[in-house]
């Protein structure tokens, strides 16, 4: 019996939309992702929530509930490294405009005078990754775990070439490396408990870590692109670009403060810094929206973070779609779609 069991989450949790159409669209989207591809989906507002967990069988799409299941989230890590920053800047610890080389020793001059706000908003130059990882093989692999501190350092002494991008912007997971590294020399504590510190700590995030074997019981499997199982990455140095595992149930904690007026970090954050970008946000815009996004990808997990500030409201999708799928990108069109849906608008889960 072919039946569509989302229909069944989407009557009881996203009443506020139409459920055919969100069925529709969530399976059309990703018509091609491997049987096990498992979603877990939120649309918020400042004060509610509806959320939606489903995974691919051979034959169809289920409905589970997985709003504590943990993802791997890839680069929605650097919405956490840019908060920790923006409330060291607002503690009077550093200053946004500062070159990196005042806290950073052994840069060369020419990266040392890069600033904190160069980083964060992606207008540093720095390329997307160090040139020694840009030829390691990704698929089944773990590409950064051998990419220590003493051997990033010594790449942005010695190796690094930067270029002035022509708009003013050019995405870098190494840029987002060497701004961990430096707000560790400026808070003198370590990544993970700046993590702690400033934001889990605050918001309750039981199932957030940079160690996935504390979280182990609740890990999803990630998945290559045929959908066999693919190795977790472990992050090293780069653990501030890309290092976290979290819930969708801490996710939406996180971001749904974010949407708070009177969160002064998340509001630095979310001002445009550069006309393209805000403190990790990317601001987007076609003819009749704009919104502010931030997208995750690993060997074997996709997400993607949506919010409208002045709305206010936003949508968050993890998913173990790995990020070298080539409907990868389909997760972020899925959470667009659903952001200018008003999905939010059902009754809270």
């Amino acid at each position: 019996m072919m039946r569509f069991l989302v229909t069944l989450l989407l009557t009881l949790f996203l009443s506020g939309c139409a459920a055919p159409s969100w069925e529709q669209r969530t399976t059309s989207t990703l018509i091609e992702a491997p049987t096990g591809t498992e979603l877990a989906i939120a649309c918020f507002n400042a004060e509610q929530k509806v959320t939606g967990g489903f995974v691919k069988t051979s034959n169809d799409w289920e409905s589970i509930q997985n709003e504590n299941a943990v993802f791997e989230i890839g680069s929605v890590t650097k919405l956490y490294t840019a908060y920790i920053a923006a409330h060291l800047a607002i503690e009077g610890q550093l200053e946004l405009s500062d070159a990196v080389g005042n806290y950073l020793e052994g840069l060369s001059s020419d990266t040392a005078s890069i600033t904190f706000q160069g980083l964060l908003t992606h207008s540093s130059g720095l390329p997307f990754l160090p040139s020694d990882l840009t030829d390691m093989p990704v698929i089944n692999s773990n590409p950064f775990q051998d990419y220590t501190a003493e051997r990033l350092l010594n790449y942005l002494q010695y190796e690094v070439t930067r270029s002035e991008p022509e708009d003013g912007y050019r995405y870098s997971n190494l840029g987002y490396a060497m701004l961990g590294l430096a707000l560790e020399n400026t808070s003198g504590q370590t990544y993970g408990e700046l993590l702690r510190k400033h934001i889990i700590q605050p918001y309750a995030l039981n199932r957030t870590s940079l160690q996935r074997r504390k979280l182990q019981p609740d890990l999803v499997t990630g998945q290559n692109l045929d959908g066999s199982e693919t190795v977790y990455w472990d992050f090293a140095a780069f653990q501030s670009s890309g290092g976290i595992y979290s819930s969708l149930h801490n996710v939406v904690r996180f971001v749904q403060a974010q949407l708070m007026p009177s969160n002064l970090a998340a509001s630095l954050m979310q001002k445009p810094h550069q006309p393209t970008s805000g403190f990790a946000w990317s601001i987007q815009q076609t003819s009749t929206n704009t919104w502010l996004e931030q997208t995750g990808a690993t060997g074997g997990f996709t997400s993607a973070v949506l919010i409208q500030p002045e709305q206010p409201k936003g949508v968050i999708v993890l998913s173990n779609l790995s990020g070298l799928h080539p409907q990868a990108h389909r997760i972020a069109d899925l959470a667009e779609w659903l952001l200018n849906s008003d999905c939010y608008a059902g009754s809270p889960s």
